[in-house]
């Protein structure tokens, strides 16, 4: 789903400030702002849920899934993001989005049957967040 002119302009402004805030604090002070991070970036693109997903392992047959962030508003009452630990990206992903989500390609994802149905794992967090799609946009750092 496309985003206004006046969401993107928003998106960048906060793209911008967020990243001179960030620079000067320390990579382990990261993990507790995220929740803040991605309610700013939600906010601006108008949604509702927001999960923030960490790959490891540079093997791509072992690589592993975890949430290490969420945000929901209005917020859930269970916390889902024990949901997601160390679960495989083939397993997370489904067998129709493995592939584009290693390449960094950005996708949708749904309840259903069809071309963008989504794994077990996603189908859950559908439901208890009660939405009909997903998108996955994949951050890719050092070819990862």
């Amino acid at each position: 789903m496309p985003l206004s002119r006046s969401k993107k302009k928003s998106l960048l402004r906060y793209a911008s400030r967020l990243a001179d805030q960030l620079s000067a604090i320390r990579p382990t002070s990261i993990e507790r702002l995220l929740p803040n991070i991605l309610a700013g970036v939600a906010r601006r693109i108008g949604v509702t849920h927001a999960h923030l997903y960490l790959v490891s392992g540079r093997d791509t047959n072992r690589q592993m899934v975890r949430m290490i962030a969420e945000w929901s508003e209005p917020p859930l009452e269970n916390e889902i993001r024990n949901k997601v630990q160390f679960e495989p990206l083939a397993l997370f992903a489904g067998a129709n989005h493995y592939v584009a989500l290693q390449k960094g390609v950005t996708l949708f994802s749904s309840l259903g049957n069809d071309e963008f149905a989504c794994s077990r794992t996603v189908s859950s967090l559908l439901r208890e967040v009660d939405c009909n799609g997903y998108e996955m946009v994949p951050i890719m750092i050092h070819q990862n």
